[in-house]
């Protein structure tokens, strides 16, 4: 996207509004505008024009309808300066006063990356009317403020506007950013909002839909959607019990220790002894992939015989023992009871750098997609005990995230593992900045080119899940070790050497 004239869009506009020419201007500088927008962007340059109407400068610099990558989060209007950035929202009609300053708080915390001064406005063009937010309240403002911070604005010449922002900060995790998650610092993005709300309202209404499904891949804000809203029902009254599917991280147990939310191991569901589903609500299975078929149908009927409502969290990608991919939750649960089916697919967390490489490593086709790597390493060793050797190094410098395979009970099955380190069982539904995977000789590609285990090879526990669950932690940089592998060495190398230049 590139910086923008006011007065040029305006003029281009009037002459040639109608015609394939005008959006091909528009398109040259990566905007996007329908004949709505642009009425508005009309007069709301013609308002600032009027106040200096002889200085051109005021209305040069702009970037329109900036979206975030990966988060869709969009800006009307923003201008951007070394010591302050300046957000215009255009309106054509007036909504309500909590809509508009609700999305001007948004915008305000999307912005605060920047670490500028940020002034935010709304302009509803019915109205003629401007409005800013002050001390996160909604007052009335004039242009001639607006002009006068443009006027004295000293613009920062913008290169690439989206290297600017990196999308997985604006990720919240409630297990490694709990503080974070408990003060409410994290907005959802539209799509999460939507689900929310739906879910919400129907616990609300109390209609007789008792069970909902949040489907997404690793990074797409799952977890973090499904806290918020066992959280929101929480503090609505609702007697809320979370079951995660797996051990309980430090994330959860604080969690739980500040009474946030009510969170148990599905450990702690007894068959045998039996549950009290009485006393709650609403009951959330978080990671119900690895749920047991026992353990399901006990909840379910319980849940059924309550009438309790009931919202599955599920990835059924992020399966980490070879019974989880047979048992089939997902088809499973369809097959059980009628379910209201949300799905998040917009991937948040990892960098769009890092989830490009991890899906062309995943697959060796041949038509994958060429783009700048600057944030993915590579490492080649031939032996376990040279791995050994740099994930200690790694391990000393505290920079890197290393992520072991688990191992059977009854024995180590990894060499290279690194005493004290989380292992994939530990991370589930947890981010780290930067991670370090090992990639060893038990991997190859299979005839659907599809990165795969030898079966002579196979661990305990699902190898690839393992690979998957632990490569798709990693926020902004992966690191790739890989162990006597040629195969995986060369399509690596493949990917990363076809990198274009930025």
């Amino acid at each position: 996207m590139k910086e923008v004239n006011l007065v040029s869009i305006v003029n281009a506009y009037n002459n040639f509004g109608k015609e394939e020419l005008y959006n091909k201007y528009l398109s040259f500088f990566g905007v996007s505008l329908k004949e709505r927008e642009l009425e508005d962007l009309k007069s709301f340059a013609s308002k600032i024009n009027s106040i200096y109407p002889t200085c051109l400068r005021i209305l040069e610099r702009y970037f329109l309808g900036f979206k975030i990558p990966q988060i869709s989060k969009e800006f009307d209007i923003l201008r951007i300066g070394k010591e302050s950035v300046i957000n215009v929202e255009l309106k054509n009609e007036f909504t309500t006063e909590e809509r508009i300053k609700k999305q001007l708080k948004q915008n305000k915390y999307y912005l605060s990356i920047l670490e500028r001064i940020s002034f935010h406005f709304t302009y509803v063009t019915k109205e003629d009317k401007l409005y800013k937010l002050e001390n996160d309240n909604l007052v009335d403002a004039n242009f001639e403020e607006l002009a006068d911070l443009l006027i004295k604005q000293e613009i920062e010449k913008i290169e690439n506007i989206e290297k600017l922002f990196e999308p997985s900060n604006y990720l919240v995790s409630p297990f490694n950013s709990t503080d974070k998650f408990v003060n409410r610092e994290y907005f959802l993005t539209e799509h999460q909002e939507d689900i929310k709300n739906k879910i919400i309202n129907s616990v609300v209404k109390k209609d007789e839909q008792l069970f909902f499904t949040i489907k997404g891949g690793a990074g797409t804000g799952k977890t973090l959607l499904v806290y918020d809203i066992a959280r929101e029902l929480a503090e609505k009254g609702e007697k809320v019990l979370v079951i995660h599917c797996g051990y309980l991280n430090k994330g959860q147990e604080e969690l739980k220790q500040k009474q946030i939310l009510n969170i148990i191991p599905i450990k702690n569901i007894n068959l045998s002894k039996g549950f009290n589903f009485e006393d709650f609500t609403i009951v959330v299975l978080d990671e119900i992939q690895r749920i047991s078929k026992g353990q399901l149908d006990y909840i379910v009927n319980n849940i059924k015989g309550y009438v309790k409502k009931c919202i599955f969290s599920i990835d059924p990608i992020q399966c980490l023992e070879k019974r989880e991919i047979t048992n089939n939750i997902e088809e499973y649960i369809k097959n059980r009871v009628s379910v209201i089916e949300n799905q998040l697919t917009d991937t948040i967390r990892t960098s769009e750098e890092i989830l490009t490489f991890v899906k062309s490593i995943l697959h060796n086709k041949k038509d994958f997609r060429k783009i700048p790597y600057e944030n993915v390493l590579l490492e080649y060793f031939n032996s376990p005990t040279y791995v050994t050797h740099y994930l200690g190094d790694l391990k000393d410098k505290r920079e890197w995230k290393i992520i072991n395979y688990t191992s059977s009970r009854y024995e180590k099955e990894f060499e290279y593992d690194i005493p004290g380190e989380s292992n994939s069982h530990k991370i589930i539904g947890q981010e780290f900045n930067n991670v370090v995977v090992v990639i060893d000789d038990s991997f190859f590609y299979d005839d659907k080119n599809k990165l795969s285990v030898k079966k002579e090879k196979e661990s305990y526990y699902d190898k690839f899940g393992m690979l998957y669950q632990n490569i798709t932690r990693a926020r902004k940089k992966l690191n790739i070790v890989v162990l006597n592998n040629k195969e995986v060495l060369e399509r690596c190398l493949e990917v990363l050497n076809c990198s274009v230049p930025t």
